[in-house]
């Protein structure tokens, strides 16, 4: 019967602990009105010269190639209205960074959609300072 008693004390108190936990380990997240209106986890495929459609929430990467001491460069524009970005670079091969010619660069442009509205993004790849190889990408968020 002693037993007994103890069993029972102990799952009423791992279970007191159990609870206790959970609650202070309440998680806020947003509550979305349907399953369509969810972020995307994986960035959103967008094309140049069509119209692109995004919600609120998702994102698009930009990836490019720089090598300033041979000309190439990219450049990204956008409304700082309707997007937050991210930019990364890492050498391409850190070893010959400090060597000359070393110093190419992968960029990485990460946009994620703020706001509802029409926009565009533009971008163009620069061969010693010359713009060429212009896109421009219709973007609709909803």
């Amino acid at each position: 019967m002693k037993t007994w008693i103890w069993i029972a004390a102990a799952v009423v108190v791992v279970g007191m602990v159990a609870l206790v936990a959970c609650k202070s380990t309440k998680i806020e997240a947003p509550i979305y009105d349907d399953f369509e209106a969810l972020p995307s986890a994986t960035p959103v495929k967008v094309e140049a010269g069509q119209e692109n459609h995004l919600r609120v929430g998702q994102t698009i990467v930009f990836n490019a190639t720089v090598h300033g001491s041979v000309g190439l460069d990219f450049e990204l524009n956008y409304d700082k209205e309707f997007f937050d970005c991210k930019y990364k670079s890492e050498w391409a091969n850190p070893s010959k960074k400090d060597m000359p010619g070393g110093d190419r660069q992968e960029v990485t442009y990460t946009l994620t959609a703020k706001k509802a509205g029409t926009t565009t993004i533009t971008s163009y790849e620069l061969w010693r300072g010359t713009k060429r190889d212009e896109k421009v990408y219709t973007i609709v968020i909803r």
